[in-house]
């Protein structure tokens, strides 16, 4: 198509709906290694359809094998294709429990659960969308962990609702997004600021990705040994931008504020999927 060739790429699927058009590339894990592509390659493409204004996502091949019913979901939800909408408005707010937390992730996010306390957006006794996060009380801030919705459903006003939530707390809220699949615009839609952009990476045996702490320095081997040994090399990913929320304002500011006779009080707020 036109749109491509202007930046020089041919992506495997162009998809089309209703005005919507999405690009999606599907990256073999050898072939889309280091000993075959540069370790910019992912993030250097992805911030290329970006700059063209293009809508674009890049999946693993062992994500396609591994949880085909999620990267559907993700493709048609990008199309406007849910088959259930929900409003958030309409939905009841409450914790969710560890086990329903685990495997609701699991089964809708393509990360899959992490140890975190979660929220959730109900209807009825169904959970519609969920949230997890944690605080860090040393730096008084929160990380929000995992942010899905059912799979082939979408919930208008979803994460804004959680976010007023989280507010409550009067902590700063971050949160990263992976540029594989997303370019943060949610975030910045809802105050959040860009802080940084952190190239990722994981091991690799040519068919599947593990996770970078599954092959450390141990035994007086250096970390290159271990992998060496294990027949394992990285696969690098195209970065995950860290976004940041300010709630909290400096001790010097509440000072200024609270002094100043002029001005009434009221909460001030400025501005990792």
């Amino acid at each position: 198509p036109s749109e491509t060739s202007v930046i020089k790429a041919h992506p495997d699927f162009r998809f089309e709906y209703s005005g919507k058009v999405i690009y999606v590339d599907v990256h073999g894990i050898f072939f889309h290694s280091e000993y075959q592509v540069d370790k910019l390659y992912h993030q250097d493409r992805a911030e290329a359809f970006t700059k063209a204004g293009l809508t674009y996502l890049q999946f693993f091949a062992d994500e396609i094998f591994e949880k085909p019913e999620i990267i559907k979901s993700m493709v048609l939800s990008r199309l406007g294709l849910a088959t259930n909408k929900f409003a958030a408005r309409n939905l009841d707010f409450k914790a969710v429990p560890f086990k329903e937390a685990q495997e609701f992730f699991n089964k809708n996010h393509l990360m899959g659960y992490k140890s975190s306390k979660t929220l959730g957006l109900y209807d009825g006794d169904k959970l519609v969308s969920a949230l997890s996060y944690r605080s860090k009380s040393k730096t008084n801030v929160i990380e929000v962990e995992r942010f899905c919705t059912l799979l082939n459903s979408s919930c208008a006003g979803g994460f804004g609702k959680f976010l007023s939530e989280l507010k409550k707390l009067n902590k700063d809220i971050s949160s990263f997004c992976d540029l594989r699949y997303s370019n943060g615009s949610s975030y910045l839609a809802t105050g959040f600021i860009k802080v940084r952009d952190t190239l990722g990476w994981q091991w690799t045996e040519g068919s599947h990705r593990y996770n970078r702490l599954q092959c450390i320095a141990s035994n007086g081997l250096t970390e290159k040994q271990v992998a060496d040994a294990k027949g394992w090399f990285k696969i690098f990913d195209a970065g995950q931008r860290k976004y940041l929320l300010k709630q909290v304002l400096p001790v010097s500011s509440k000072v200024s504020v609270a002094s100043s006779s002029s001005v009434a009080a009221a909460p001030i707020v400025s501005s990792r999927l």
